[in-house]
Parts: C-alpha cells; sequence; structure tokens
C-alpha cells in the first residue's frame, strides 16, 4: 500500500514537471495559428503577439504517510502445572520354594576278568638253498664294417678350344677409329696394333675350334669292408649254494588276567530351592505436568498509515471549448 501511494505521488510530480516545462516552451514561440517557427528575438514578429497562460488554482489529492496507535489483540502463553491420575503397572517379586529331581551319573569301581591272545617268537635252524649270479670273462669273436678310402681310376669328357690366330683387314670408320689410326672399335688405351694414319689396317683374330676329348683322372672313393676283431665279455652264470639260517616262528597263545575300570551308574537325586517370580500389579500414581495455556490480551501498537490529503497548486488553465488539460495556444481540437 505504501508502495503504491510513493508511485502515485511521484507520478503527480512528474506531471506537474511536465506541465511547467511546456509553459516554458510556448512562452518562446508564436501564438498564431499557422506560424511554427520560434522567435529568436525576445521582440516577437509583428503577425502574432505573445501572452502569458493563465494560471487557476486546483486541489489535488497527496499521498501522506501518518504514524497512528492502534489496539490489537494479542495472545500470549502461560505456563500452568498440572496434576493428574494414570494407572501404572508395577512389578511385584514372589517367591516360592520348588523341588525338583534330576539323574547324576555317579562313577563306580569294577574288576573283570579279561582273556586276551599273544603271539610268543619259536626260533629254529633251516638249511635253504639260493641261486648266485657269479661273473666269467670269456672271449668272442666277431665281424665289423670299416669304412676306407679308395683310389678310383675315371674318365670325363672335356671340350677343349683348339683355336688359332688369323690376321684380317679391317677398314677405319669415322668416330670410331682411334687417334693413332687402327680403325679399331674401341677406347685407345685398349689399342695395341694400331699403326700410324686411320686407314686399312689388319688385326689379329682368335678363330674358336672346339673338339670334345676323353680324359683320365684319379678319384677317392669311400668302400665299406668286412674286418674280423676279438672282443672279451663278462658273462653271468647262475651257481646253486646251500646256508644254514635262524628262522622266527610266531605261536598264538592266550592268556587270562584281572582289570580294573570305571562303570558311570546313573542315580536320581532331588533339590529344593527359591524361585522368585514377578507379577505386574495395577497401581495409581498421581503425575505432575505443565500445560501452555493461550490468554487474549489488548495491545497498543504504533502503525503506519497512508492517507490522502488535499492540496492547493497553481495550474495552467484549461481551454474554454474542449475542456483540455493544456494552454489555449496548444489545444488543436478546438
Amino acid at each position: 500500500m505504501m508502495l503504491r501511494s510513493r508511485m502515485l505521488l511521484l507520478g503527480l510530480v512528474l506531471g506537474a514537471a511536465a506541465v511547467t516545462a511546456n509553459a516554458a516552451l510556448a512562452g518562446g514561440r508564436h501564438h498564431r495559428r499557422g506560424c511554427y517557427a520560434p522567435c529568436e528575438t525576445a521582440a516577437p514578429c509583428e503577425s502574432c503577439a505573445p501572452a502569458e497562460p493563465e494560471m487557476v488554482e486546483k486541489t489535488i489529492m497527496v499521498p501522506t504517510t501518518v504514524t497512528e496507535t492502534r489496539k490489537v489483540c494479542h495472545t500470549e502463553y502461560t505456563t500452568e502445572e498440572r496434576e493428574k491420575t494414570v494407572t501404572v503397572m508395577k512389578r511385584v517379586p514372589k517367591t516360592e520354594q520348588v523341588t525338583r529331581e534330576f539323574t547324576v551319573m555317579v562313577p563306580q569301581e569294577m574288576t573283570k576278568t579279561v582273556s586276551y591272545n599273544v603271539c610268543k617268537p619259536v626260533v629254529k635252524e633251516e638249511t635253504c638253498e639260493y641261486t648266485v649270479q657269479v661273473p666269467h670273462k670269456e672271449t668272442r669273436e666277431g665281424v665289423r664294417k670299416v669304412c676306407k678310402q679308395v683310389k678310383v681310376p675315371m674318365t670325363k669328357t672335356v671340350t677343349v678350344d683348339e683355336g688359332h690366330w688369323e690376321e684380317h683387314e679391317v677398314a677405319a670408320s669415322s668416330g670410331d677409329c682411334c687417334s693413332s689410326g687402327c680403325g679399331h672399335r674401341h677406347k685407345r688405351r685398349w689399342c695395341g696394333s694400331c699403326s700410324s694414319g686411320c686407314g686399312p689396317s689388319t688385326c689379329k683374330v682368335w678363330v674358336p675350334n672346339l673338339v670334345q676329348k676323353e680324359i683320365e683322372y684319379t678319384a677317392c672313393k669311400m668302400v665299406t669292408e668286412e674286418q674280423p676283431y676279438t672282443y672279451h665279455v663278462t658273462v653271468c652264470k647262475p651257481e646253486k649254494r646251500t646256508k644254514t639260517i635262524h628262522k622266527t616262528h610266531y605261536v598264538m597263545e592266550k592268556q587270562s588276567k584281572e582289570v580294573t575300570y570305571t562303570k558311570c551308574v546313573a542315580e536320581k537325586r532331588s533339590k529344593t530351592f527359591d524361585v522368585t517370580k514377578y507379577e505386574c500389579v495395577p497401581t495409581e500414581k498421581t503425575v505432575k505436568y505443565r500445560v501452555c495455556v493461550p490468554h487474549q490480551v489488548e495491545k497498543e501498537v504504533e502503525v503506519h498509515v497512508t492517507k490522502m490529503v488535499p492540496k492547493t497548486i497553481m495550474v495552467p488553465a484549461g481551454c474554454d471549448d474542449c475542456g483540455h488539460r493544456r494552454p489555449r495556444r496548444w489545444c488543436r481540437g478546438c
């Protein structure tokens, strides 16, 4: 509410400022209809005469914040102590004598005769035969294979060149002859039979003559031969022998003895003891507790109230014909 009243007051102040600005601007213009050129000099032009705006009194409502004292209802709480009776269950002990029977295992010593078997050793002399492997050395003959190298004459066919040298005339050609004029088609450093001048020359040419011949040669060949030899072998031969040994035999013999053992015998006994039991008995009990009691109280509180207060201000007079709130010289609808 206060924000709204402040905004309204601000709007009224801005409106009054705009009206004052329009009145000041109107004083610097011509007042005749159709003349829109501003008067640059202090003296008015001949076609129009300056006119002062007519001011009238007007009453407006201005929002004003006022502090007032008002009575309001306020709730206060008071703590009161009260009592109430409640029923609680109380455990009351109760003792009783109970007799119970139980069984106890009582140990007792007893004697009995026990028969058992005993193994007794009996030693006897006996003659037994056994076999022994006796080693003997023997000489044996065998045959083994031996590899040897043997020279064997063999023949093979080879090709032999039995050619000869012949002299031939060779004509020189341009660009191929060396500087000495031999006419050979190779470089000068390879020419060995050049004569002076590059005319026709003779050179030696090898004429091949391939002839096949058979030649004899000696080759080494591996040959395997059987060779007899003598070797020694150790052979074990079985041989029977006899000896006298002591042999032990076990004989079962029955014997008896008295032994003492413990046996548990069941015995019934009784015992009396006290047993405590608890019983729940309802009991009334007074309990105190606190309660918050509300009370309505009137209080005087200062509050801010916005009120509309009338105010008289001076504003330009409105148009007589149309009733607009602006000077007559700006009214376009009159």
